[in-house]
């Protein structure tokens, strides 16, 4: 992310290569895929017992009396 226009114009186009569909596709899937993993394995560890998330809250309909809300 460029967050100042002087930042944007200090960019220089140096040129380009050309990929093959089928090799790059296969690099950004095994990528795609790894990177998710890791971050869903990073979430499941994080979790705690008695912890509530925005998707508990919704399936059980609580309430803003519910004792378990802080």
């Amino acid at each position: 992310m460029l967050k100042s226009k002087a930042a944007f114009e200090q960019l220089e186009f140096l040129g380009y290569e050309t990929a093959d569909s089928k090799e790059w596709y296969k690099k950004k899937a095994f990528r795609d895929q790894t990177a998710r993993r890791q971050y869903f394995d990073v979430e499941r560890n994080r979790r705690q017992r008695g912890d509530l998330y925005i998707t508990t809250i919704l399936d059980e309909e609580m309430k803003p009396n519910d004792p378990r809300l802080r």
